[in-house]
């Protein structure tokens, strides 16, 4: 699927369509503003994601790149549970929140990704001219395979991340279902373990907003979170 922006447009292949299609502010069968020849529909981007096949987009892409990306969502009639995703290849700059919550697939981009980034990561790529990032989740349940890591480090053996680039993401390890131990050596934006079944997340630095949301409820976190002192989950 090819898609050409006038404008930059965001909440692209976002699996929620930003949560708010029920107050008709992102319906998933609205028609994406600003192509160039085509008519397609949010809904018609996500569908071709979840069939494993490549969404190319030529132009500027704005925030919520990807969100929930290879989530089978519950808000949908869905189970909850991660599965396989296609390739999302932008053409141009992507906004921030880009990967928010993403728990399979993999995204291009041949422009710049502003910060803060979701659970995604960068690896090398084996596309001529474009950054490659791949999700966090995946990382941890699936393994690193053949791919390598940028700016950071990963053990195979221990099942352990070490987040060391200094970029701010946010949902770092959504959804998580394995044994692992995710390292970030700063700050993390909103919804650190999102959804975790198992696993660690150490944060040397501040904490964001919703930090273990739904994870763990635990006073102790919360009270650290207020007090704005780092957390360890």
């Amino acid at each position: 699927m090819f898609l050409t922006l006038k404008n930059k447009i965001d909440n692209l292949c976002d699996y929620t369509y930003n949560f708010t299609w029920q107050n008709n502010k992102i319906r998933p069968d609205s028609v994406i503003p600003s192509q160039a020849g085509t008519n397609y529909t949010y809904s018609d981007l996500v569908d071709e994601l979840k069939k494993g096949k490549e969404v190319h987009i030529s132009g500027n892409a704005g925030k919520g790149l990807g969100y929930s990306m290879g989530v089978n969502l519950k808000h949908f009639g869905g189970t909850g549970a991660v599965e396989k995703a296609g390739k999302i290849l932008i053409e141009g700059d992507v906004s921030s929140e880009m990967g928010m919550g993403m728990a399979a697939g993999t995204i291009y981009v041949k422009g710049n990704v502003d910060e803060p980034l979701g659970n995604v990561v960068e690896i090398v790529s084996d596309e001529a001219d474009y950054r490659k990032f791949r999700s966090i989740t995946d990382i941890l349940c699936q393994g690193m395979g053949k791919d390598k890591l940028i700016k950071n480090k990963y053990d195979a053996q221990k099942n352990q991340l070490i987040l060391g680039d200094g970029i701010v993401r946010g949902t770092i390890a959504a959804r998580c279902d394995r044994d692992a131990l995710v390292t970030i050596e700063g700050d993390v934006f909103n919804g650190c373990g999102l959804l975790m079944q198992k696993g660690t997340v150490h944060v040397t630095g501040d904490a964001g907003m919703n930090t273990g949301r739904t994870l763990m409820a635990a006073s102790w976190w919360l009270r650290a979170l207020l007090a704005n002192l780092p957390v360890h989950i």
